[in-house]
């Protein structure tokens, strides 16, 4: 009893300030008296009475701004993580497309999708999918890959296909 006596004089006693940072974690009066050692017995009515007390009830305040700051912090640390996640694997990506770009065949579908892919993401955004199909191979087999490409997005305008990007010649 002394020491509850003591503590009064400064503020909040022990079961008090437990009471009042346990309240401030769970909203739940009735648990947080029963974990800041107050008897399980009179749990709700105790709970009850601290709730209402101004200073405890000052004191919850401080303990839901604090909590609430770290929450913020480890919101922050996680948007972090998440956001150098995203680069990463958004450079994987690109590399992936780019890697499509040199292996596929010249005619190939994935290298067309590989190649809008990268002009989408580098803000050159293609109006349409571009579905170009090739039907005589030998024909264009006797041409340089740039030019087949070439020809393939031209084919490709000029069926209404894809939109010409802006600044692109022809």
């Amino acid at each position: 009893m002394r020491e509850e006596t003591y503590m009064r004089k400064e503020g909040l006693n022990i079961r008090q300030e437990r009471f009042a940072i346990a309240y401030a974690h769970t909203g739940n009066a009735t648990q947080a008296a029963v974990e800041a050692g107050y008897k399980p017995s009179r749990a709700r009515q105790t709970g009850d009475e601290l709730v209402s007390n101004s200073d405890i009830a000052a004191r919850v305040e401080i303990e839901k701004a604090r909590i609430n700051e770290q929450l913020d912090a480890r919101l922050i640390e996680r948007m972090e993580i998440q956001r150098r996640r995203f680069i990463e694997e958004s450079d994987l990506a690109l590399d992936a497309l780019h890697g499509t770009m040199a292996e596929a065949q010249p005619n190939s579908p994935a290298r067309v999708m590989a190649a809008i892919a990268i002009l989408d993401r580098a803000g050159h955004g293609v109006a349409q999918k571009i579905e170009a199909n090739v039907t005589n191979h030998d024909a264009i087999a006797d041409i340089s890959d740039d030019k087949r490409q070439e020809a393939l997005l031209e084919a490709a305008i000029a069926t209404g296909k894809v939109a010409r990007l802006n600044g692109a010649g022809g």
